[in-house]
């Protein structure tokens, strides 16, 4: 028999407002907000509530939204939380590997275990460094969302002033470089 994955909640990010499942989902907590009008302040009860999750249009990946309010200076915030990242910070832990490629300034990734990106449990994340990224991914897939990441922000032909365009090749052979010689 496997065993069943009882939900658990943890603050999301370290905010007593928001909490995050080890299921990959995200709710709001009762609580009590300040709110500035004028010269004028005021606190306001908020029901707390699941929020909804959408997908980005580039990437797969699931994320939302979250607004705070800071106590002491009544500004308010704004976050997009990618929740498998979020669930990954909460409740899985960082091999020895990644930690020390982390400690020596290397950049590391929360990435799905099984290709499902709507499957944000804890059991289906793990932390991977920058080499293994490049390592485990398909190459076509990371240049086909890097060249569809550059489209949207520069436009249909990938340039903005003056910035060359790149293609699928240039961009396979960067990572291949990179793999080569830090991998």
């Amino acid at each position: 028999m496997k065993p069943v994955l009882i939900e658990q909640w943890r603050p999301l990010l370290g905010l007593s407002t928001h909490q995050i499942s080890n299921y990959g989902r995200i709710r709001s907590v009762d609580r009590i907000v300040p709110i500035k009008r004028g010269d004028q302040y005021y606190t306001v009860f908020r029901k707390g509530k699941m929020l909804a999750l959408r997908r980005s249009k580039e990437f797969p990946y699931l994320f939302t939204s979250i607004c705070y309010v800071d106590v002491n200076t009544y500004k308010k915030f704004n976050r997009t939380v990618h929740v498998h990242r979020a669930v990954a910070e909460a409740f899985v832990r960082k091999p020895k590997k990644v930690k020390e490629y982390e400690a020596n300034g290397g950049k590391v990734y929360a990435t799905h275990i099984i290709k499902d990106y709507e499957n944000n449990r804890s059991n289906n994340i793990k932390w991977i460094t920058h080499i293994e990224l490049i390592n485990s991914a398909d190459r076509q897939e990371i240049a086909e969302r890097a060249w569809l990441k550059r489209k949207h922000t520069y436009g249909s032909t990938g340039t903005k002033k003056g910035l060359l365009k790149q293609t699928y090749n240039q961009i396979i052979n960067k990572e291949h470089h990179a793999e080569n010689n830090y991998g």
